[in-house]
């Protein structure tokens, strides 16, 4: 049963998305920001149209292990096709830069890395507050 506050949408996240402003209490990013051609316009709308207090939740590859996933598609181990789709990796500073200069206050932006190992920290997962 899904409940009726839940809203699913399907749009085109590389133009303006035709959601009312201040009208979504969480967003999620999950695996798709390093995808996207242009992450600065699209953190502006979801800027836009999150609510205050509002949360955008992220994960993104950590660009420390960057030729680690370039070696496994290149080997077929992961998709190839999805990995040469990447337009950018983040590291924990520049995610919370891109955050900052789109409209985040850094301090309503959590940073974490999984898993919770600085060896292998393959993931970035940052929550950013309205």
């Amino acid at each position: 049963m899904v409940d009726n506050k839940i809203k699913l949408l399907k749009q085109d996240i590389n133009t303006k998305l035709n959601i009312p402003s201040n009208s979504m209490d969480y967003i999620t990013l999950l695996a798709v920001i390093e995808h996207i051609d242009n992450p600065t316009n699209l953190l502006k709308e979801i800027k836009r149209i999150l609510k205050k207090g509002g949360y955008l939740i992220i994960t993104t590859p950590n660009i420390r292990w960057k030729w680690l996933l370039e070696l496994m598609a290149y080997l077929r181990i992961i998709s190839k096709n999805e990995i040469d789709d990447h337009k950018i990796y983040y590291s924990t500073k520049s995610i919370i830069s891109s955050l900052s200069s789109n409209g985040f206050n850094k301090k309503n932006i959590k940073v974490h890395k999984y898993p919770l190992n600085k060896l292998f920290d393959f993931v970035i997962l940052a929550i950013a507050q309205k």
